[in-house]
Order: structure tokens, then C-alpha cells, then sequence
């Protein structure tokens, strides 16, 4: 192998990150490949790789099929021998990056997923798919034909974020919700314990007087929960996410919140679970 002085550095990265790579995509199951018989080119859906001290090899059984010439050129990345000059390690990073992406595992969800089963943590989630906006001029607490609510879709989406929850070791919390009914419905569908009416969650976007009461109570909600405990999730809505964490999440998306003994809380980052 060449010497490149420090190069030497680069080169442990790439095999920590590439042995990173091959625990998570060793999680995913057995190969499944498509072959086209009048290419070269193969792709991979769910392949288990192995790593050898200068070489990524994938090994893939079954059909081919032809490959985008991006993920071509992310699969050939991270297939080369590693004695390249330093310039070429920033290569295998962003190829490695890309078959994350491949596998489904977003590498920035890695660490707050370790947060979450550590504890101290809260998750405030906006409830899944439901369309429209707002609710029925007729809206009451308690009566969910007076309201908006999860359609099948919603209602699918919510147990899939349970599911991601739990595929990564996250089996349990303590759960709270917003009195609307999708929100209900949405904490009951994750399956991750019971669910406890919490009215600082509740919305204000058409109600505004009821904005700054609620997000009092809220904040002093969340000062008052150990920063050791284990993780709370929050079922709740835009407009209070938006307010506490300056996120503009989608509908089943969530925002991950530190408990601090200094500071009620520090913001994480976002979550989309898997989807």
C-alpha cells in the first residue's frame, strides 16, 4: 500500500464507518436481487455485506436488475480497495452515506434512537395523516363526529411508527396526548403504553386566546419530568410543536427534546420514523 503520511487517519475512519455500515445493513435480512441478464450492472434491495481489512464485498444471490447510475457509482465507491490517496476517502464517506440511504436507515436517526432508549428524552409527535385543516365549526372536546380525524392512511401510519419504535428497541413510554381525537387516536395506535389526556397538547391554531395558558402549562409540564426518566412522548399538534421547538413538522414526524437539570430542555433533532 502507497503512504500518504497522516492518510493513515482517513483510512480508519472509512473501515470505522464501513463496519457501521455493515451492523445496520446485517439487520435488514436476507438478499434480494434482480438480474437482467443483458447487463453487468446489478442493484441491491436488502443484501448483507461483509467487510475485509481494505475491501467491501456484497454478496447478492438471486435475479439482477439494471442499476441507477447513482447508486451504480455509490455501489463501486465503497467496492474499491481503500489504498487511495486522502482525497478518495471523502468518496467512500459519501458512497457510505448513500447506502445508508439505500438500506432505509437514516444516519442521523442512529443517535437519537440511542438517546430515546437512554432515557431523559421527550418526543413531541404530531399526530398522523388526517385531512383537512382545523376542525368543524361545531367542534367539541370528547365527541369525535364533531372532528377532524385520521383517515385509514393516518391510521396506518400511526401503528408504522409504532412499529419503527420498536424495531429499534424502543418498546415502551410514558405517553400523553392532546384531548383531540386524532391525537387519542394516534397515542393509542403507537402501542407504547397507556395513554394519558395531557391539556397543555391541546391545539389553539382556530382557539388563539387559548395559545399562551397552554404553552405555560406545558413548558412547566416538561420542567417538572427528571432529566433521567425514562422517554416521554408527547401527541400533539403544529402549531404547539411550532411553538415550543421552531419545527414546521409534517403529520407523523417528531421533534426529540433533551431534559436538562439547567434548562428545561435542549432541541435534538427531527424525526421522521423510517418514512
Amino acid at each position: 500500500m502507497e503512504s500518504y503520511g497522516e492518510s493513515v487517519r482517513p483510512v480508519r475512519l472509512v473501515e470505522d464507518i464501513i463496519e457501521k455500515i455493515d451492523r445496520l445493513r446485517n439487520n435488514i435480512g436476507e438478499v434480494v436481487c434482480t438480474e437482467n441478464p443483458d447487463r453487468e450492472d446489478w442493484e441491491l434491495d436488502q443484501c448483507n455485506d461483509s467487510v475485509s481489512d481494505q475491501t467491501v464485498a456484497f454478496h447478492c444471490a438471486g435475479e439482477r436488475r439494471p442499476l441507477p447510475l447513482w447508486r451504480k457509482f455509490a455501489m463501486e465507491g465503497l467496492t474499491r480497495r481503500l489504498n487511495m490517496r486522502p482525497w478518495g476517502y471523502l468518496l467512500v464517506c459519501f458512497s457510505g452515506l448513500i447506502t445508508l440511504a439505500i438500506a432505509g436507515v437514516d444516519p442521523g436517526h442512529a443517535g437519537m434512537i440511542e438517546r430515546m432508549k437512554a432515557g431523559g428524552h421527550i418526543l413531541m409527535m404530531r399526530h398522523a395523516l388526517a385531512p383537512g385543516t382545523g376542525d368543524p365549526a361545531n367542534f367539541r372536546i370528547g365527541d369525535c363526529s364533531t372532528q377532524r380525524n385520521l383517515d385509514d392512511r393516518g391510521r396506518k401510519q400511526a401503528k408504522a411508527i409504532g412499529d419503527w419504535l420498536r424495531s429499534n428497541g424502543i418498546t415502551s413510554a410514558r405517553v400523553y396526548s392532546s384531548q383531540w381525537c386524532r391525537c387519542l387516536e394516534t397515542a393509542k395506535l403507537l402501542e407504547m403504553g397507556s395513554v394519558e389526556e395531557l391539556p397543555a397538547l391541546n391545539s389553539f391554531y382556530e382557539m388563539t386566546q387559548n395559545r399562551e395558558p397552554n404553552l405555560k402549562a406545558l413548558k412547566t409540564f416538561m420542567a417538572q419530568q427528571p432529566s433521567g426518566g425514562v422517554l416521554i412522548i408527547l401527541v400533539t399538534h403544529f402549531v404547539t410543536i411550532s411553538a415550543v421547538t421552531n419545527e414546521a413538522v409534517s403529520s407523523g414526524e417528531g421533534v426529540l427534546l433533551e431534559l436538562n437539570k439547567d434548562a428545561p430542555y435542549e432541541i435534538v433533532g427531527r424525526l421522521n420514523f423510517g418514512n
